[in-house]
């Protein structure tokens, strides 16, 4: 009896010691949790790492995702000064962040609560050829994926929207760089480029179109026409080839502009342009059709947009690329007796230099 008795008196005095610790370490566990001040980076205080927060995400999908990316060390602690900190729900801002090593868990959490830290991403548009080659382009560094994002662009609700038709949607997506939120939304991403068109088409740019017989579609349908032409290597010729092109349309001529026929066959790398290319019948061939085609061929900067609309005045039908290659330039000539002596003369040198 004393025995039961003493391993009772044991076992009460096990629980009170217990109970007395835990009175005494929840505190500290607590206050472990709770301790904004705590570091818990997993990278070096003069590291940063990149953070790229989903669309819909909550509070436990950022915490195991810095801790899946190697970036925290103690989840825990992360979501305990999170929930106090009111840091999910609403407050959990999708997008791109850059978490600095030397951070303790309170300033990590102000940075990411309400998107207040986060920044913009870059991309491109230039040196493509297709709408849908610019969008795959763009969304490389964003979180719309590329051929969602092309349907909604193609949508008839965005080309009503927008007063545009799928030949001419490319107008609004300058070949240019520009910085956005990487959670942009698709709505969003379309009004940035929609807003850039606005505002380069000034009164004055619409008065210099209207004057000289072009749309706006049609004037950046030229521009790439030109663009494709000449590239940035020659951008001195830009004003000169658009007055070649004007001459022909005031003419009634057809363009007979090679990168259309690339276009149109869908060989936007090839090097040479051959007769056998010529005879498709495409609404973008302008060896085909009388006229600009439907809309641009690729994107286009904007300069060579103002280079077509204030074109070099001259009485120039003809132009030929100049012996030496690309970026050699183009002769230009205003009779086909003329054109005919540049044209032999660079296939000449085409065929000296194996040139397919």
């Amino acid at each position: 009896m004393a025995g039961k008795m003493m391993r009772r008196g044991v076992l009460l005095g096990l629980l009170a010691l217990i109970g007395v610790g835990g009175y005494y370490i929840y505190p500290i566990i607590k206050a472990k949790l709770y301790a904004e001040n705590v570091n818990i980076m997993a990278i070096g205080e003069d590291e940063k790492a990149p953070v790229f927060i989903p669309t819909g995400s909550t509070m436990e999908d950022v915490a195991n995702l810095l801790e899946k990316e190697g970036i925290i060390n103690d989840k825990d602690i992360f979501k305990s000064n999170a929930a106090k900190m009111n840091y999910d729900g609403g407050n959990v801002v999708p997008g791109f962040y850059m978490v600095e090593g030397k951070w303790n868990v309170k300033k990590l959490i102000q940075e990411l609560r309400i998107g207040r830290g986060r920044q913009e991403v870059s991309f491109r548009t230039d040196d493509v050829w297709t709408i849908e080659q610019a969008i795959g382009k763009m969304t490389k560094t964003l979180e719309l994926d590329s051929a969602t994002y092309v349907n909604y662009v193609l949508s008839d609700e965005v080309l009503d929207k927008y007063g545009m038709s799928k030949a001419s949607i490319i107008t609004l997506f300058y070949a240019n760089k520009y910085q956005c939120d990487w959670a942009i939304s698709a709505e969003e991403l379309t009004e940035l480029m929609a807003s850039k068109y606005r505002v380069f088409w000034t009164a004055d740019r619409k008065a210099k179109a209207k004057e000289i017989g072009l749309s706006q579609t049609d004037a950046t349908t030229l521009a790439s026409i030109v663009y494709r032409e000449c590239g940035n290597k020659l951008s001195n010729e830009w004003s000169t080839v658009a007055g070649l092109y004007m001459n022909r349309i005031k003419k009634g001529m057809k363009l007979q502009a090679d990168p259309t026929v690339k276009y149109a066959n869908g060989l936007f790398d090839i090097n040479r342009v051959y007769n056998k290319h010529l005879k498709i019948e495409h609404p973008y061939n302008t060896y085909h059709i009388t006229g600009l085609p439907p809309g641009p061929i690729s994107t286009v900067k904007e300069a060579v947009i103002d280079a077509v609309l204030n074109y070099e005045k001259h009485n120039y039908i003809f132009m030929c690329a100049k012996p030496g290659g690309y970026s050699a330039g183009h002769n230009f000539a205003a009779t086909s007796a003329e054109h005919s002596r540049n044209r032999n003369a660079y296939i000449a040198w085409q065929n000296a230099n194996n040139i397919k």
